[in-house]
């Protein structure tokens, strides 16, 4: 596992750096609410958390931990590279969809999650917006550093999560990709993987919740919960939305 780190950090960053330019240069999402320091705070501690501790400690679980689990064998998951980079985006991506539709389904788990959809706006700087406990929560953390070990060719799984992580970007992004020229490549892209119109419209609140998927929308599309929506009437922040520390530090804050 020589090379999680480059896995974990290499296209994440370069990806969050074009789409900065692009979110200046490019035509994008009219959202007339701005940022206030509390959200930039969350923004920047999502970012810091989710974009460094998490694959920190993952690594970290994989060279201390389960070296002394006698239950984990290292490799024993026989997949070639490619087959680990699939095993990461498909696999893994559907544990991640049912994942996030149940913190949508569940009171409790939606508390957690609205943190993330109090944001007013949506872009870049808000993909790692979470309450704190649920950055630990999810499969991503809970998942990928066992499968990581478990597998023949770690750095294959750990490509696919690099990917994962560049595409959380880039679905979150407010690019407008159709006012873009040569549609032909960004339609054949919206066949299958999640488009951030797809995602903008997931978290536009005047609509029940839908467009669950990460990577692929053919999970959404299976189980009845895709929708091809446009950009017209998105209100992308929870009315009467909670203070920041209680989004931040719920259930353990007033």
């Amino acid at each position: 596992m020589d090379l999680a780190l480059y896995w974990f950090y290499g296209l994440p960053a370069l990806s969050f750096f074009l789409l900065y330019l692009g979110e200046l240069w490019l035509p994008c999402y009219q959202q007339p609410k701005i940022y206030q320091p509390s959200d930039w705070l969350l923004n920047i501690i999502g970012l810091f958390i989710q974009g460094v501790l998490i694959p920190l400690l993952g690594i970290v679980f994989a060279y201390t931990l389960f070296p002394q689990l006698d239950f984990l064998k290292p490799g024993a998951l026989k997949l070639s590279w490619f087959g680990a980079f699939l095993f990461n985006i498909i696999v893994i991506d559907f544990l991640y969809y049912w994942q996030h539709r149940l913190f949508h389904r569940f009171s409790f788990l939606w508390k957690l999650h609205e943190c993330h959809h109090s944001s007013p706006r949506v872009d870049i700087w808000a993909t790692s917006r979470n309450n704190l406990w649920v950055n630990f929560l999810f499969v991503y953390l809970l998942i990928n550093p066992v499968i990581g070990y478990l597998c023949q060719n770690p750095e294959g799984f750990f490509a696919g999560s690099m990917l994962t992580a560049s595409l959380d970007i880039f679905r979150h992004s407010k690019i407008d990709f159709k006012r873009l020229p040569k549609q032909k490549w960004i339609q054949a892209m919206a066949k299958i993987i999640v488009m951030p119109w797809m995602h903008h419209s997931h978290h536009n609140m005047l609509k029940k919740a839908h467009n669950f998927g990460a990577n692929l929308i053919i999970w959404d599309k299976i189980f009845k919960t895709f929708e091809e929506s446009g950009q017209q009437n998105i209100q992308y922040q929870l009315l009467n939305s909670s203070s920041y520390r209680y989004q931040f530090y719920y259930p353990f804050t007033r």
